[in-house]
């Protein structure tokens, strides 16, 4: 028997590389691969140049299908070197690109122009994005001939690429007023976590207060997830909006510099405004898009499937639009049914791999060579990230940091990814986790409570406990060992513990 190889993980070239496990824990397909990729190098792009940040977009690659992401450069090629802080500090306030970017971080500070896109997401974009969407949902695949498939593909494909832009680009307005307010809370010192929970209730699309397509992906992001019209259907109550406590904000306001409060008003007050954006346009311009380019694949799989080209319509996601196009019309050169069958599995076992956290040497950003409005932007979406992490070990077994609403007891569901949850999911289970990302909303919605290894303060899993005031449960090491699937558990968040029972 040959045994088999040990993945190289390699940096896919120079520069401080992190890995997005969170949100993709798999291997991805081919036509996913380059949709993100294009998506977020171009809107990520948009949006630094915009607000002033000291790179140019953030750059995706793929190892062994695994995505990381770099700050690139905004000027040069990448390094694994940062010059020196004296040496860094000149060239900001003298070469004219870094000028450029300063005086955009002081602009930005001054206006405030995420309450403009916030705005305009809710009275244009979105609605446009909605019927651009539904025209295109409207179209049946399977009453198409062959030529008018292959011209709907390419349809989809590229209202999905358009809608993978305007995500990461409005990653502007809907991240940096957020990381703005808690960046500023911890200089005041006061706890991010409490100010953080100043903003429950100003996210209704977690909460799942908008009419869903059938045709969106529910338990991911990849085209071989699965769209809402594919999984059992569930009468899903929608939880009551939770709103924050007056008391704490009063509290926390009472520790801000009397000469920094009215700051602090302006700063929660747009945190408020533009909270929301981030789930609600993910329905529009991710998960609808690409839930239509899955169905649309997956209509050119079940003809290809009946001609002897595949041997699965499910394969079709391994191939790329090109290449279905190009098997529909008959072209000689296109993959075969062992060509796609060969790259599932090959995917498959790439994505039972482990991989590691990051590639590369970690190149800190000396924020002390920044000008001072760069800097501050640059060090809240620092803050940003690192309240979304903890590290490993900080807490006692079988305890981690506590949110949402209280003790609750139920049946623990254990499972890494949310279609496999999704199998055998019940309303009112304890979902245990490594951690949770957008796709989970849907189980989140009917679930009992949370609990996760990996996430801090400000995960995807903290804000919807605080959104939903569902019982959460953050940082818990080892917790899907630990905690049997199926077994009867209590948890308290006010305690920080998990407990299996009998």
């Amino acid at each position: 028997m040959t045994a088999t190889p040990t993945l190289v993980w390699a940096p896919p070239g120079k520069g401080d590389w992190r890995a997005l496990h969170d949100h993709f824990p798999r291997a991805l397909t081919p036509e996913y691969q380059a949709l993100l990729a294009q998506g977020m190098e171009q809107g990520e792009a948009l949006y630094f140049e915009q607000y002033g940040l000291p790179a140019r977009t953030l750059q995706p690659a793929f190892v062994h299908g695994r995505v990381f992401v770099t700050a690139a450069p905004l000027m040069g090629p990448a390094t694994n070197r940062l010059p020196p802080t004296p040496l860094l500090w000149l060239a900001v306030r003298l070469v004219p690109a870094f000028r450029r970017r300063a005086a955009a971080a002081q602009r930005t500070l001054v206006h405030r122009p995420w309450l403009r896109e916030a705005e305009a997401w809710y009275a244009a974009e979105r609605p446009n994005w909605a019927m651009r969407n539904a025209v295109l949902d409207a179209v049946d695949p399977s009453a198409l001939d062959d030529l008018a498939l292959v011209e709907h593909l390419h349809a989809v494909r590229a209202n999905a690429h358009a809608g993978y832009r305007d995500h990461f680009r409005l990653h502007g307005p809907d991240l940096i007023p957020t990381a703005l307010f808690l960046a500023r809370s911890i200089d005041w010192g006061l706890d991010p976590i409490a100010a953080a929970a100043l903003l429950a209730g100003y996210s209704p699309s977690s909460r799942g207060d908008v009419d869903l397509p059938a045709w969106r992906l529910v338990s991911g992001y990849d085209l071989d997830e699965r769209c809402g019209v594919e999984l059992p259907a569930r009468d899903v109550q929608v939880r009551p909006p939770t709103t924050a406590d007056t008391q704490v904000e009063a509290s926390l306001l009472a520790l801000v510099p009397e000469a920094d409060r009215a700051e602090w008003d302006v700063l929660l007050a747009d945190a408020r405004a533009t909270y929301g954006l981030r789930d609600d346009n993910g329905l529009f311009t991710a998960a609808w898009p690409v839930g239509l380019m899955r169905r649309a694949m997956l209509e050119a799989g079940r003809r290809l499937v009946g001609r002897g080209g595949l041997e699965d319509p499910e394969h079709a996601v391994e191939l790329t639009v090109d290449e279905l196009a190009g098997a529909l019309v008959g072209k000689p050169t296109a993959p075969d049914g062992a060509d796609a069958r060969a790259r599932r599995v090959a995917r498959r076992h790439l994505s039972a791999q482990a991989a590691p956290m990051s590639l590369g040497p970690d190149l800190g950003l000396p924020l002390r060579a920044l000008p001072t409005a760069m800097r501050l932007i640059t060090r809240a979406l620092l803050t940003l990230r690192d309240l979304g992490l903890t590290d490993a070990g900080e807490w006692a077994p079988l305890t981690g940091l506590g949110i949402g609403g209280g003790r609750v007891v139920g049946r623990a569901c254990v499972a890494i990814e949310p279609a496999e949850a999704l199998a055998r999911f019940e309303p009112d289970d304890i979902l245990v986790t490594a951690g949770t990302c957008p796709a989970w909303n849907a189980l989140l919605a009917v679930a009992g409570g949370v609990v996760t290894e990996e996430g801090g303060p400000l995960s995807h899993a903290a804000v919807i406990g605080r959104e939903l005031g569902l019982p959460t449960l953050i940082g818990v090491a080892g917790v899907t060992r630990l905690v049997p699937d199926g077994a009867q558990v209590e948890l308290d968040p006010a305690a920080g513990t998990i407990r299996v029972l009998g």
